[in-house]
């Protein structure tokens, strides 16, 4: 058995990724990106962590997906001098449209 954490927002990270320490602090320190979401996914993970320390848990971000898109697609709609700064667009739900795109068999490999 595993458990899986369906993360709204993982900024840079682009795969699904064993949860660790590491990876603890820096959902810690992006938390204030996105107030709504990640403070409480945060919370249950270690509430997780806390209750079944044995089973090995996986993030599962939906940034992923944005991260994977074509260029021309990551710009469509953001002021071209906010790209030159390295301001990205993100969107959420990505693993359900990944799901929709790639069908059932390999969303299930992913997550």
């Amino acid at each position: 058995m595993a458990v899986g954490h369906h993360v709204v927002h993982g900024m840079a990270n682009i795969e699904a990724e064993p949860i660790t320490d590491e990876l603890m602090d820096e959902l810690h320190r992006i938390a204030p990106n996105n107030p709504g979401h990640l403070p409480n996914e945060i919370k249950l993970i270690e509430t997780i962590l806390l209750c079944h320390p044995k089973y090995p848990k996986i993030a599962c971000f939906d940034t992923a997906f944005y991260i994977t898109l074509p260029r021309m697609a990551k710009l469509l709609l953001i002021p071209r001098r906010f790209d030159t700064i390295g301001i990205r667009r993100y969107g959420f739900h990505g693993l359900s449209y990944a799901y929709q795109m790639e069908g059932k068999r390999k969303y299930k490999q992913v997550c």
